[in-house]
């Protein structure tokens, strides 16, 4: 080979040409989820699952399981043929031919990790055992309604944790408690947290009163779903404040 095949570089110059190239893969990752967002629009997450026959550590131990929303619900089966539909147009942003858009998702997924990009792991109390291998499934958050196992894997200094090498183009803000509905989704719409019937002036069980007559239903919620302080509402919508 050529003494002056490969030009010299400096560790700066070859430092910020990574960054450089992980911001883009960030970026892209990004135009991902914008473009699977507008095709399922409840979507949540990307899910991929792994073969546990295979190295962990291979870039290509990553296969499309499906897109699923915030509730961890499945709404796109990659098993499922239907799912070419879903993704018809997409090689605009991944490549590939006409008809083969899963098949280009899941390259540029298994290049970007290859680059040293980390996806997110799906939360635990979303992952499905029928489905999910043990260990958790890795991820791409594609909106603000999916939150991710670690939050500290963002630590928000780009020189700790997994930095800039992490793909999370969205995510909820966090909260200790995932169940806390996320700050901008609170609003005056009411989260239903008790049921009481009421039958002849008596409250009771549930269980225990729908047995006789059909009761006056008394729905006890929280205003605002996180704080404590109780609203009764009627059972009739029209009652309620």
């Amino acid at each position: 080979m050529s003494e002056s095949a490969l030009p010299a570089a400096t560790l700066e110059q070859w430092t910020a040409a990574v960054q450089s190239q992980q911001e883009t893969a960030r970026g892209f990752a990004r135009a991902v989820a914008d473009a699977l967002t507008a095709r399922v629009p409840s979507a949540a997450y990307l899910v991929f699952r792994t073969d546990s026959d295979l190295d962990a550590d291979l870039d290509d131990n990553l296969f499309l399981d499906s897109i699923r929303g915030a509730d961890g619900r499945v709404l796109t089966d990659f098993g499922d043929p239907a799912a070419t539909a879903v993704l018809a147009g997409l090689t605009t942003i991944v490549g590939g031919t006409n008809g083969e858009e899963a098949w280009a998702l899941l390259h540029a997924m298994r290049r970007l990790r290859a680059a040293g990009g980390v996806f997110d792991l799906l939360p635990d109390d979303l992952i499905d055992p029928d489905r999910d291998e043990e260990g958790g499934a890795p991820c791409l958050i594609l909106a603000p309604s999916g939150f991710p196992q670690h939050w500290d894997w963002d630590s928000g200094d780009p020189t700790k944790g997994f930095g800039i090498r992490l793909l999370r183009p969205y995510c909820a803000p966090r909260s200790d408690d995932r169940t806390t509905a996320p700050a901008e989704a609170v609003g005056d719409e009411y989260v239903t947290l008790t049921v009481v019937v009421r039958q002849s002036g008596v409250e009771g069980d549930p269980c225990d009163v729908l047995l006789g007559e059909h009761p006056d239903v008394l729905f006890v919620g929280h205003q605002d779903g996180v704080t404590l302080t109780a609203c009764a509402l009627g059972a009739e919508p029209g009652s309620w404040p």
